[in-house]
């Protein structure tokens, strides 16, 4: 017998600790060299990471206070720190 489609699955499974991040993708280098990310630096990672994404939201709503040919700046601005937003992000997972 099927089950109805609005009945949540009751077998996930969910991580115990929300900070498991360092433990999902663990640090394969240790041959080279001994460094790990401790659990307070992904945490300031992610800090910055949160920081930087409010960087990009500010940025393109004073993008709509300028008109439409002087927004560029603007725009150059967000794109840069979306990459910082991504790399922040992946050096806090342990992914890169």
């Amino acid at each position: 017998m099927r089950r109805p489609m609005c009945q949540p699955r009751r077998n996930l499974e969910y991580p115990t600790e929300r900070r498991s991040a360092l433990d999902v993708n663990d640090f394969a280098n240790t041959v080279h060299a001994g460094i790990r990310i401790t659990t307070h630096g992904s945490d300031w990672y992610y800090t910055v990471t949160a920081n930087t994404g409010v960087a990009i939201l500010v940025s393109l709503g004073l993008a709509f206070t300028e008109p439409r040919s002087e927004r560029l700046f603007y725009h150059i601005t967000a794109a840069i720190t979306l990459v910082a937003t991504v790399v922040c992000f992946s050096m806090g997972s342990t992914l890169g």
